[in-house]
């Protein structure tokens, strides 16, 4: 078989979240953060033939790229990369050495905020909180509300350099105070929709991203704990 560069994209992305990573026979692909607290799934268009476990997934990665257009004979012992007269044996890992997500999936209940962050939205958030030196992104809004205000600031400064935005909201059923490290913004670009709700006595959102033909990717965040709902 061989990874289209979609699928090798959602390799890296999912590098940069966990370097461990465990492969599920079929099309779609989990991983989770060591510190539990991103968990992304992707759809790929190819089909994985077993389930195998790769400890390093930036080497893996970096192997494959060694050749233009390898072809990948996998088995859950190891794979095989090869072109022409070129070949790389790689084994893989046991599931017990590596950091996976459950495999039932993690149930989420329906949203009571939702709203769309475009791919310039979040790469704005991202460059603004690298150069004024802060870690925290705050999204709130009030209930009924037609639009939430996004703040990249330092939580722990009373006189940090803020950045705001504010953008449209879908569905706002409760006010909230959604707070982030904007260091948990691990996505594939493109823009997103994003649901939160309120899950075992914490908040939760989800990163769903739209308008895309080559990988479905979804993403569950946890918030941090100075985040509030319904208050």
């Amino acid at each position: 078989m061989k990874f289209s560069q979609e699928t090798m994209h959602a390799l890296k992305n999912m590098a940069g979240i966990n370097s461990n990573l465990v492969f599920r026979e079929g099309h779609v692909l989990n991983t989770i953060s060591e510190a539990r607290n991103i968990l992304a799934t992707v759809e790929i268009p190819e089909i994985v033939p077993c389930d195998f476990g790769i400890y390093d997934l930036h080497q893996f990665l970096s192997l494959i790229n060694m050749f233009d257009e390898p072809d990948l004979s996998i088995s859950s012992k190891c794979i095989n990369i090869a072109q022409g007269p070129q070949s790389v044996q790689y084994f893989t890992a046991a599931e017990a050495m590596l950091t996976s997500p459950p495999n039932k999936g993690i149930d989420v209940p329906e949203p009571g905020i939702i709203f769309e962050l475009t791919d310039s939205n979040i790469a704005s958030l991202r460059k603004v909180a690298a150069t004024i030196g802060v870690d925290d992104v705050v999204i709130s809004g009030n209930a009924g509300d037609d639009n939430v205000d996004i703040a990249v600031t330092a939580l722990d400064n009373s006189t940090s350099n803020t950045y705001s935005i504010n953008i449209p909201c879908t569905k706002m059923n409760d006010s909230f105070k959604a707070v982030y490290n904007i260091n948990n913004f691990k996505f594939l670009p493109g823009t997103y929709q994003v649901g939160i709700a309120s899950m075992k006595n914490r908040l939760v959102s989800i990163f769903t991203l739209l308008n895309t033909d080559a990988v479905r990717a979804k993403y569950l965040v946890a918030l941090e704990v100075s985040s509030s709902i319904g208050e």
